[in-house]
Formats: C-alpha cells, structure tokens, sequence
C-alpha cells in the first residue's frame, strides 16, 4: 500500500492550521504522514503544531525550517525527511476534503499505472455549496476559478480510459499539480510552484490525471473570507509568477487570444452562478485580472513576490 506525505510549509498560522491538522488527524488511511515546515515563525504556531506531534508522532512531524525564502524552499527542506510514495502539497489554510472514502483509495490506486506522474487541481478551493452566504469579494475569486478550471479542461484535456489527462499537445497554458510521485520530485524556483511542477512532471513524459468529479479528495478553503487587497495581492503574485515561469520555461503563448478565449468563454457560462453576487464577482475579477495584466511588473526575486502572501 502507498503511503501519503503530506508537506505544510507554515509562518505565523496560528489562526488556521489546527483545522489543517485535525483534519489529517482524522484521515482514514494507514500509511501517511503530515511534515510541517516551520519557517521563522514568532507566533503560537510551533505550539500548536507540537500538540499535534505529541499526540501522534508516528503521523505528525515537524521541523525548524527558519529560511524565509517562500514556499518552494521549505517545500525542498522538507524533502529531506519524506518517506511516503505519494506527495501531497498542502497550505496551512487549506483543507484535505475527503468526501468518498472509496474515491480517496481509487485515486491511490492510479498510481500503480507506472506512467501517472500526478493528479492536477481540476476545481478551486474556494468553491463551496454556501457560495450565496459569502461575500462580493469571495464569490469573485471562487466563480472566477471555477470558469478558469472549467476554461482549461475544454480546451487542453483529453479522454483516455475514461478519465481526463492533460493533452501534452494542445496545453498553452500550465494546470496546477499538488498531489505527484516523490520520484518526481525536483526543485522549483518560481512562484509558479504548482504550475511549475506540471511542466516538469510531463516534460519527463509522465501523465496528469485532471478530475472531472468534484466529489473525488480534493483542497478546500479553511477560511471563508477574502478582502479586496488579499485579491489584488494574489494577482499581482500571479502576474509575477506568470512572467518568471514562461520566461525559465520559454513557453509562447499569445496571452491576448488566450484572455480573449476565456472571457467568452465566461460570458456564455455567467448564467451557471444564478446570484448576483456570482455575476457582479466575476466582473470584478475581470477588472482586478485586467489591471494585473495591463499595470507594467518590476522585476521580482521569488523571496519577495512570497512576501505577498496573504496572512491569515
């Protein structure tokens, strides 16, 4: 049987990350583990975190990272101590939803086809059945995401064996890639980290799974608010990001056709919100998007284009 690794790099989490680890406490597999990176935190979040590895440390692990140096490089330091087949990236604000357990082994199980190199973010975090009682400013980035998701599998899957892959092919435009093998594993340098790694993952000739049932395990939100500045800050990394992965990856891709694409694309589903606060949220995003795209980006190391990273 496979086992899990679970990697949480975590500065100042202590808001939020006893609900990431209670609920990997609860997960109903044999074989995994849950390594937290502590990266320079001065906050209760290595206290927290410790409660957790006194109760279960056969499960639970933690490590004093203190780089500073963003997500990829306690991600990296981390990969020290994994021992699991499997790596499952999770951020200290999300939630592993596990909502059939027999899906949860199923998706496990794809991994014995020696030629799966990952399984691809196929739905957003945000999106949720409680969509209505949230916020303008959350219903902006969830609606927003979902038709991206649902923009990127139209046009860059295909159907094999019943179950959708990235098509190597058409992909103009990268997935995100948080669940690979550990075989796979190497080192990124960009914000793009998620991104990143799918290009690495079918660049070595391995495939991708993409989900078309929501109801497989999947990242959800532990939070359910988001401000407008929070959204400007993650757009203003993404454009940052997005610079620094096609530039390391020499990927061409006419961004404007591309946008364009999308846009229709949203404009012929807005329907599918059924609230205002889904159709004015995408609207939103669109001029959020439009100001990120059009606003001239300075040169950004990686260090500092994490430190836009929204605290919790």
């Amino acid at each position: 049987m496979k086992k899990l690794s679970f990697l949480i790099p975590a500065h100042n989490e202590e808001k939020i990350i006893f609900q990431a680890l209670n609920n990997l406490s609860t997960l109903h597999y044999q074989h995994y583990e849950v390594l937290v990176g502590l990266d320079g935190c001065t906050d209760r979040t290595p206290t927290i975190v410790g409660e957790f590895v006194s109760k279960n440390p056969k499960i639970f692990k933690s490590y004093v990272i203190n780089t500073r140096q963003g997500k990829p490089a306690v991600i990296d330091a981390l990969m020290t101590y994994v021992t699991g087949d499997i790596i499952i990236i999770h951020d200290a604000d999300w939630i592993f939803k596990v909502n059939d357990h027999s899906l949860f082994l199923e998706m496990i199980s794809w991994f014995d086809d020696l030629s799966l190199g990952g399984v691809a973010e196929s739905f957003p975090i945000e999106f949720d059945e409680h969509l209505k009682k949230r916020s303008l400013v959350f219903n902006s980035v969830a609606w927003s995401h979902y038709f991206w998701f649902e923009y990127q599998k139209k046009k860059f899957t295909k159907r094999k064996d019943e179950r959708l892959y990235i098509d190597k092919e058409k992909m103009s435009f990268p997935f995100l890639t948080n669940i690979y093998r550990r075989s796979l594993y190497k080192k990124n340098t960009t914000l793009a980290d998620d991104f990143e790694r799918t290009l690495d993952i079918l660049q070595r000739g391995y495939d991708i799974i993409v989900l078309s049932n929501a109801y497989y395990p999947r990242m959800v939100t532990s939070y359910h608010a988001i401000t407008l500045h929070d959204v400007y800050k993650q757009k203003k990394r993404t454009a940052i990001a997005r610079k620094q992965l096609f530039s390391k990856y020499h990927l061409k891709t006419n961004f404007l056709a591309y946008y364009f694409g999308l846009f229709v694309f949203m404009l012929r589903n807005i329907g599918k919100t059924r609230s205002l606060k889904g159709f004015f949220g995408v609207v939103l995003w669109f001029v959020i998007m439009g100001f990120s795209i059009i606003k001239p980006k300075k040169n950004t190391s990686t260090k500092e284009g994490w430190l836009l990273r929204v605290a919790r």
